[in-house]
């Protein structure tokens, strides 16, 4: 019993200094979603976009994006997939376009997403900024023509502007959606979270775990080639449920529904997560 509970505080010393270094990057005061605050182009393409200024958060040195949110203030009862795209930026955004693309990642919203909801995503293959990031611009698009629009949410207040545009509205360009009249309060929720890598770290927060949540396999995948010796998880009482060895699949359909912490051992250190287990 002893043992687990050392077991237990160590993880949870662990976990809180992964969550702690988190940084979230939002223009957005708050997260409510505000009813009647969006605006969208009827049947057509949309895209919803923001830029940030890295260091306005701290960011001053090499950063991953590992997650992200959207509002979402009506889906119309259709489903829909939102690419989300990172691109750098000149810091001059709109007025000059997004530089290179950065990453990207696919996230489904179900029809029966409810109205006024946040979208919480995990970027598959996290994007490591690099120290000359400066600016990045996070686009959100919906590039399929149906019916009814889709309408991302909008928070009470923001610091700094969003921009829309949509071709099959004739907004070829981005612009402030409080200059089409009637939408001063289009304030699109947008943001994206990660951590500041130091030099030992970077390595290890390359590791792309998936999905997560997950409901039966869990991937571990690495860019930079990183050996995964051994993977433990563990539940939230300190007890070891599974471990593999020489695997990055591991089959978690056994495990029962809840948070689970997971610890990977490779030969750069090891490096602790928290997964949910559908």
């Amino acid at each position: 019993m002893k043992k687990n509970y050392i077991l237990l505080l160590l993880l949870s010393i662990l976990f809180v200094y992964t969550t702690n270094a988190q940084i979230t990057l939002s223009n957005n005061v708050g997260s409510t979603i505000i009813p009647g605050a969006s605006v969208s182009c009827p049947g057509g393409d949309n895209h919803f976009a923001r830029q940030f200024t890295l260091a306005d958060f701290g960011v001053t040195g090499e950063f991953q994006l590992t997650s992200g949110e959207f509002g979402i203030e009506t889906i119309n009862g259709i489903e829909r997939n939102i690419t989300v795209n990172v691109y750098s930026s000149d810091g001059n955004f709109p007025t000059s376009l997004p530089g290179a693309l950065l990453g990207t990642q696919v996230v489904n919203v179900p029809a029966t997403t409810p109205a006024a909801s946040v979208i919480s995503y995990s970027f598959t293959t996290p994007i490591t900024l690099a120290t000359t990031e400066t600016y990045i611009v996070v686009e959100l698009v919906q590039g399929v023509t149906d019916a009814t629009a889709l309408y991302i949410g909008a928070t009470a207040e923001q610091t700094s502007i969003a921009y829309l545009k949509s071709d099959a509205c004739s907004l070829d360009t981005y612009g402030n959606p409080a200059d089409l009249g009637d939408f001063p309060g289009a304030f699109f929720y947008i943001v994206v979270s990660g951590d500041i890598l130091g030099i030992e770290e970077f390595g290890l927060n390359s590791l792309s775990i998936f999905p997560n949540p997950v409901n039966n396999v869990i991937n571990i995948e690495s860019p930079n080639a990183i050996k995964v010796n051994n993977a433990i998880i563990y539940s939230i009482t300190g007890q070891v449920v599974l471990e593999v060895q020489n695997r990055t699949k591991l089959d978690v359909s056994n495990l029962n529904s809840g948070i689970y912490l997971l610890k990977i051992e490779t030969d750069n250190g090891s490096i602790t997560r928290k997964i949910i287990k559908n």
